[in-house]
């Protein structure tokens, strides 16, 4: 994958894990102890223990300690009253709320509005000076590897949903398909996807640092 040529690329994925059990064989007390039966009550008592933990973490900590945090809060710099925010790193300004929404100084509010891939490009041309649709690596880089469901720092950027509420548009077209178009996937934390460009996806807007 080289739709664009922004030097900015990575790599990531992530996985669901789910069980069930039948709790009916567990009322019959004059049975001897049923192992697997046991075995099913640890295993979803330790999924549920780690569901509660991972819950619990705070929006910007990693869910796996093995894997180093990519987007740390302390990479972003707040602008103004709050609603953009500076990427250290890249030098580039993102707008904290996905486009339909604004922040009202503690939180993104308002409904999201989704667009076609043209409409994408349309509406960062009427943001105002300097914003734009992101190139597929440019949106990447603010996917957050150690992070999924979804994989991004929500205190830095809160709005982002799951499933489909988390497939952003990107301004790369798919060069072997006039009609598709790169779009970056948040939910897993996949860095980029292919999608026809008259799907309807949310749009989060960049511009170059204006320092």
């Amino acid at each position: 994958m080289n739709p664009t040529s922004h030097p900015l690329t990575e790599s990531r994925s992530g996985q669901l894990e789910s069980c069930s059990m039948d709790f009916c064989s567990l009322s019959k007390p004059s049975q001897e102890v049923n192992l697997p039966v046991i075995l099913r009550w640890l295993t979803l008592f330790v999924g549920l223990f780690f569901s509660n933990w991972v819950m619990a973490l705070p929006d910007d900590e990693c869910m796996n300690d093995a894997v180093p945090m990519t987007t740390p809060s302390s990479d972003f710099t707040l602008l103004g009253n709050g609603g953009i925010v500076r990427h250290e790193t890249t030098k580039l300004e993102w707008q904290r709320c996905t486009l339909g929404r604004t922040w009202d100084g503690a939180n993104c509010t308002g409904s999201v509005s989704t667009r076609g891939w043209s409409g994408a490009l349309e509406s960062a041309n009427l943001a105002g000076p300097g914003w734009r649709l992101p190139n597929v690596n440019e949106l990447a880089s603010i996917a957050e590897d150690c992070r999924v469901e979804p994989a991004i720092n929500r205190v830095i950027f809160p709005d982002v949903g799951t499933s489909s509420t988390s497939i952003y548009w990107t301004s790369s077209p798919v060069f072997s398909n006039a009609n598709n178009a790169w779009v970056v996937i948040f939910h897993e934390g996949s860095d980029a996807a292919t999608r026809s460009k008259v799907g309807m996806y949310r749009v989060r807007l960049v511009r170059d640092s204006t320092d």
